[in-house]
């Protein structure tokens, strides 16, 4: 949850991430952009772009699914 609740503050959300996280959003090709991200830096510098990229960007409705309660924490 805390990534979701700071999604737009590149220096609080990178510090969720290890060295090799990655993203991957295959929606993203469509529009131009890669789809995939991979490393602390690349994804600290999509963080920070996040808010000019896509401006007013939140997510809503937000559904997580799991039978691991554990995952949540």
């Amino acid at each position: 949850m805390a990534y979701l609740e700071n999604v737009t503050d590149a220096d609080t959300a990178i510090e969720l991430f290890g060295d090799d996280g990655t993203f991957e959003l295959p929606y993203l090709a469509s529009l131009g952009l890669p789809w995939k991200w991979q490393g602390k830096d690349v994804l600290y510098k999509f963080l920070q772009n996040l808010p000019n990229t896509f401006p007013g960007f939140k997510f809503q409705n937000i559904r997580i699914h799991t039978d691991t309660l554990e995952l949540l924490h």
